[in-house]
């Protein structure tokens, strides 16, 4: 089997402050009444499956009408900025799925002109904060696709002089909080590409300097909600590098104390909205690893009781900042397979809510919640 054919399995197993009001609890008796929903894509099975959550305890009950179908293997999820939308990246199909959320209901309807065409085998997608622009990382043939993206419908149009080239198998993006830069980890060449982005034709230029040396096969990036900083897990060597950006040239310049060391096979990295936290999803020990920021320096510190148990495979981490809580699938485990834990506002720490974990399907891979900044 081929290194790029055997992507879902391969990569997965071994290469590894916003308020938001909140909204009118939902029932799944018949349908959701204009509460606020998770949908988790689901790799083997080529589909979505849509969740109301429950607004007291934060229990993910499912949409009677889920699963809604995606192309073949969706790999990655994002919503929109205006949280209407969602996009699932298909991996084995080259696409891109495009759905309205009804918002009482919280069925996904394909857009016109979905599916989008992207480069081969997508793998990560980000938006410009305003949502003008959209980037997603191909990791098959070693390129960026950029498009503009309609403000109406959500449709999606290539760039000119899109795709792009950039390092070899760009695994993940994250965007600078200005939308003024993006950055791509490279997992063959351990690198990580910036580029500055042109505010009114949204084309990418490569930053002076870059790309940036990281560790053994850079996995997964996340850019904090303020400071522009950027955090990088490493699937092989299994810790984090801390870069500092400078703010007018978007260089990347290690935080001292790097690297920091995290649970085996990190398969993703996010940065909560409030900007103190940072947790890790260790594909290859079952656990989480949570991090405060230290304040000036970037540095990580593990936050009490970290690292925190998990399922078979922890993939991909979702936050609720109504009810104080996160999510994570768990993409090798069968039965109920998505883990919720409630956050502590003050510490950092995660501790199981009752019920979890909860059931999502076969092979949970990327999870999104609404009303919540991503």
């Amino acid at each position: 089997m081929s290194r790029p054919e055997s992507w879902g399995r391969c990569v997965l197993l071994s290469a590894l402050m916003c308020l938001v009001a909140l909204a009118s609890p939902a029932s799944a008796e018949g349908g959701a009444t204009g509460g606020r929903f998770a949908y988790v894509s689901h790799f083997y099975t080529h589909d979505i499956t849509g969740h109301v959550i429950d607004p007291r305890t934060g229990a993910l009950g499912a949409l009677p009408f889920a699963p809604f179908a995606a192309g073949e293997r969706p790999s990655f999820m994002r919503l929109h900025p205006n949280g209407r939308l969602l996009y699932a990246l298909n991996y084995f199909s080259s696409s891109i799925s495009v759905y309205a959320i009804d918002p009482r209901t919280g069925a996904l309807s394909p857009i016109p002109g979905s599916p989008f065409s992207t480069g081969v085998r997508p793998i990560n997608l980000v938006f410009t904060p305003q949502g003008r622009f959209a980037y997603v990382a191909n990791w098959g043939d070693d390129t960026l696709t950029a498009y503009s993206v309609d403000a109406t419908t959500g449709a999606l149009t290539q760039l000119a002089g899109s795709p792009l080239a950039t390092g070899p198998h760009p695994l993940s993006l994250g965007m600078n909080p200005l939308g003024r830069f993006l950055y791509a980890v490279n997992d063959v060449s351990n690198t990580v590409t910036a580029y500055a982005i042109n505010p009114v034709t949204g084309a990418l230029t490569p930053v002076p300097g870059s790309p940036f040396g990281a560790g053994t096969m850079p996995f997964s990036v996340a850019v904090h909600p303020f400071t522009g900083a950027v955090y990088v897990a490493h699937g092989l060597s299994s810790d984090v590098w801390g870069y500092a950006a400078n703010p007018i040239t978007g260089a990347l310049t290690p935080v001292a104390g790097s690297p920091f060391p995290t649970g085996a096979n990190p398969a993703q990295i996010k940065i909560h909205p409030s900007g103190r936290f940072v947790y890790v999803a260790d594909w290859g020990d079952g656990t989480v690893s949570g991090f405060s920021v230290v304040p000036g320096t970037g540095a990580l510190v593990p936050v009490p009781g970290s690292p925190f148990a998990a399922l078979v495979g922890p993939r991909f981490i979702a936050f609720d900042l109504v009810g104080g809580r996160m999510y994570l699938t768990n993409i090798e485990t069968e039965g109920p397979n998505v883990s919720v834990y409630t956050l502590d506002a003050a510490s950092g720490a995660l501790a199981p809510i009752v019920g979890s974990p909860f059931p999502s399907g076969s092979s949970p891979s990327a999870i999104v919640l609404t009303g919540t900044p991503q």
